[in-house]
């Protein structure tokens, strides 16, 4: 189970560390945080990519999971949120929580292997 923050970014560490393009991964889990399905969900340039809700949304009830995560890499920089990225993340949250799909977290792999976690950040419940 992906169960804790550690080791969904040791996960997602895993997926991300060798790509050298923005990349953003949509992971769907069960009620128990088993992994279900992981998707790449946009591929952008060295310095963007793109969180498309229609596409993430699409997924999770194609999987018809429970419970997301996403994540993105920045090969170029550091760790952190952008307020394109938190603007976009709490959109996102609020069309899941009225489809009963919890969005768990968001997290940001940086190019020396750091990682930041949204749900940390913004005070989110624990998973």
């Amino acid at each position: 189970a992906l169960n804790t923050t550690e080791k969904l970014s040791a996960y997602i560490a895993a997926k991300l560390s060798d790509a050298v393009e923005e990349k953003a991964l949509l992971l769907c889990l069960d009620a128990h945080l088993h992994l279900l399905h992981c998707e790449t969900i946009s591929a952008g340039t060295a310095q963007s990519t793109i969180l498309d809700t229609h596409r993430i949304v699409e997924c999770a009830i194609r999987m018809r999971c429970s419970r997301i995560v996403l994540a993105h890499n920045h090969p170029q920089g550091k760790a952190c949120f952008s307020d394109a990225d938190l603007f976009a993340t709490q959109q996102l949250r609020r069309v899941l929580d009225s489809m009963q799909i919890q969005l768990l977290d968001h997290i940001v792999l940086g190019k020396s292997g750091e990682t930041i976690s949204m749900r940390q950040v913004m005070g989110w419940s624990e998973i």
